[in-house]
């Protein structure tokens, strides 16, 4: 266009001037509604044109749509403009779809970044619920751990100063028994009812967690109630136990740590409380110990004996001695009762009431029970081939011993190995362990007697004993506990307690010793009531081997 307004070239979709216009202007001034603001917006035009100006201007037409018209003079050649006109309607039909498409891609991109916002929320959550579990979970019973305990109990303590409370650190007796007769599988349901039975029973200010294999923690408010909700428990967990056809009995073997207002250090009264558990038993009746000072000193007792004990047995400081078993009838020694003693390198002996509780405790006592019986195989052999007339021998074989998946092969190879005959061989078995796995029992000591040893019920009396045990296992021997004949000159119950006893053994074809026979009292109303066979310091009291055989072997040189 040039600067008079005459149309140089212009766009075929122009709605501003056509084909026979020939002045841009007076197509904007046709163009335009007439109203003032369209007038004025025309005359700026004209007015920038004329003085070689640019800019734009807006009007509005006819139609009602208000167009934009751009302008500005051509470098190049000075009496020629470029403008450009755009109408409202043309512009939005145009900008619509761009706008629509741009706004499209904007909510799309809003969208996917908060699709993967909450994609790393959420990862980051599952990797801090994993981390957590990692960190407070057990993974056998879905229950917490020993981090999280630690972090409850604290806070419980701190929370709850006025309430008393106590730390059980316990254990299942003889679990390794479940793991090897019922299997992982069942043994670790065990593990898992221990802790949700423990929810079931307990508040929410009370917490059990498994620490390690089957051993656990709890924390435990200590009122009136605490003995009686522990024996819920455990009923509990027995309970569920034999749902799962687990016969063996789940008994807990604990200690205690009662916390006091000035504790804080948890490890502290978790080491209490194990000190405590490490007191007890596995045979004793009752199976917890309440922690006190005294205790730490003889825990340092129990390591250092443990220390030593695998190194004791490897250098032969558990030695064998006797004590002769006395036929009163014959008035001669028939047999005799190998008896461990420990002596140590400086010649001290020490009791077996010292060490023995230990070793039944850590298990070692399996591996004592072994050595004592393959000794006392190697010495009757060498007895044998030195031409001497032996004694039969009994050997005390732990009810920990006899749950050992190969015990009775062992056996069997141990008297193979040095040509032992059976009968010369006598095992010791205490009652106690009918008491809680019966058929077990009954079926290992039948494995037992097909070897051809004899079998022996070791301490009869000692426990709740059942009349029944003598007619369904195959002893050969009852050995009557010196607590309970001890008892029997006291008074007539007793005494016929006893008699009736030695009575129906003899009637059974079995023969009776009676234990811990002590003066010539006793000895007389032993032989008054038919028992002949004795044990005990009035006839003899436990010597070295060489002392025994010197003693009652006439043949040994």
């Amino acid at each position: 266009m040039s600067r008079v307004g005459a149309i140089i070239s212009y766009s075929e979709s122009s709605v501003v001037v056509d084909h026979n216009s020939e002045s841009f202007q007076l197509g904007l001034l046709e163009y335009s509604n007439g109203e003032e603001k369209s007038k004025r917006a025309v005359q700026d035009y004209n007015y920038d044109v004329a003085k070689a100006g640019s800019g734009y201007v807006t009007l509005v037409g006819r139609d009602g749509y208000r167009m934009q018209v751009s302008y500005c003079p051509l470098r190049s050649e000075h009496n020629l403009y470029f403008v450009s006109c755009f109408r409202s309607n043309l512009t939005d039909s145009r900008l619509q779809p761009m706008l629509f498409m741009s706004v499209s891609v904007c909510i799309g991109i809003i969208l996917i970044m908060t699709i993967v916002l909450i994609s790393i929320w959420a990862g980051a959550k599952q990797t801090n619920q994993t981390v957590e579990r990692l960190a407070f979970e057990d993974g056998v019973t879905g229950g917490k751990n020993l981090n999280y305990f630690r972090e409850f109990a604290l806070q419980t303590l701190i929370g709850n100063r006025e309430t008393p409370f106590v730390i059980y650190r316990f254990d299942i007796s003889n679990f390794h028994y479940i793991n090897e007769s019922y299997g992982h599988i069942r043994a670790d349901k065990v593990l898992k009812s221990c802790i949700d039975s423990f929810n079931a029973i307990f508040t929410e200010k009370e917490l059990c967690v498994r620490m390690d294999a089957d051993q656990f923690l709890a924390i435990m408010i200590n009122d009136s109630l605490a003995d009686k909700h522990f024996s819920e428990y455990t009923a509990a967990v027995n309970a569920d136990a034999r749902g799962n056809n687990i016969k063996y009995p789940i008994r807990f073997k604990c200690g205690i740590y009662q916390v006091k207002k000035h504790d804080h250090d948890v490890d502290v009264m978790i080491d209490h409380a194990n000190a405590a558990r490490k007191q007890v038993r596995v045979e004793s009746k009752v199976l917890k110990a309440t922690y006190s000072e005294k205790m730490i000193d003889d825990m340092r007792k129990v390591d250092r004996m443990e220390s030593l004990m695998q190194k004791a047995l490897a250098d032969n400081e558990f030695r064998i001695f006797l004590q002769p078993r006395w036929n009163m009838g014959e008035n001669r020694v028939t047999g005799a009762e190998a008896l461990v003693r420990w002596q140590r390198p400086d010649g001290t002996v020490m009791d077996p009431d010292s060490f023995l509780p230990v070793f039944a405790n850590n298990g070692f006592i399996e591996q004592l029970d072994y050595y004592m019986l393959e000794s006392v195989c190697v010495r009757l052999r060498e007895m044998m081939d030195d031409g001497i007339d032996v004694l039969p021998v009994s050997v005390n074989q732990s009810g920990l011993l006899l749950h050992s998946p190969d015990y009775v092969e062992n056996v069997e190879k141990m008297l193979k190995q040095y040509n032992i005959p059976p009968s010369l061989i006598e095992l010791e078995i205490t009652e106690e362990v009918f008491s809680t796995e019966r058929e077990d029992m009954i079926a290992i000591t039948g494995r037992l007697k097909l070897l051809g040893v004899k079998l022996a019920m070791d301490n009869f009396g000692a426990g709740f004993s059942s009349l029944r045990i003598l007619s369904d296992a195959p002893f050969d021997v009852i050995k009557i506990d010196r607590d309970f004949f001890g008892r029997c000159l006291e008074n007539e119950k007793d005494r016929a307690v006893i008699e009736h006893v030695v009575q129906l053994v003899n009637d059974l074809g079995m023969g009776v010793v009676c234990m811990g026979v002590e003066n010539a009292k006793q000895v007389d109303f032993l032989q008054s009531i038919g028992c002949r066979d004795v044990q005990g310091f009035y006839f003899g009291r436990p010597v070295s081997e060489p002392d025994f055989i010197g003693k009652y072997y006439k043949n040994a040189e």
